[in-house]
């Protein structure tokens, strides 16, 4: 199923098999193995489904769709987390009044002000 699936995908992206397989770094033995039906290790299948924007899955024949996944979220940094916690703890006041604050750093910020503290305060005052 994997050597199948992989085949359809290169050519449904006009990709050659084996000089793709060269440029991920795996050599024609490989392709070899997987023509007589061996299933590539799991990192193997990652690549290779991080290059054509799709499933392990369906590399392995598990689903029958080849349309990527959708991403997961990334993790929240610490400094990330507090600042949502923060926000999400304010009323609709105190959120439109921090989404007024933000968006009038972002817009100084832009305009290449060395020290956007100041224009800020300046603003809202």
């Amino acid at each position: 199923m994997f050597y199948e699936r992989f085949t359809a995908l290169c050519t449904s992206k006009k990709v050659s098999i084996t000089p793709l397989t060269k440029k991920l770094g795996y050599s024609t033995g490989s392709l070899s193995a997987w023509k007589d039906g061996t299933i590539p290790n799991g990192q193997i299948l990652s690549n290779i489904a991080d290059y054509f924007n799709t499933s392990t899955d369906y590399l392995l024949g598990r689903i029958g769709d080849p349309a990527p996944v959708a991403e997961l979220p990334r993790k929240l940094a610490p400094d990330e987390e507090i600042l949502l916690h923060n926000y999400g703890s304010l009323t609709g006041q105190g959120k439109e009044f921090i989404n007024q604050t933000v968006t009038v750093a972002l817009n100084t910020y832009k305009k290449g002000y060395s020290s956007p503290d100041v224009e800020v305060s300046e603003q809202l005052i």
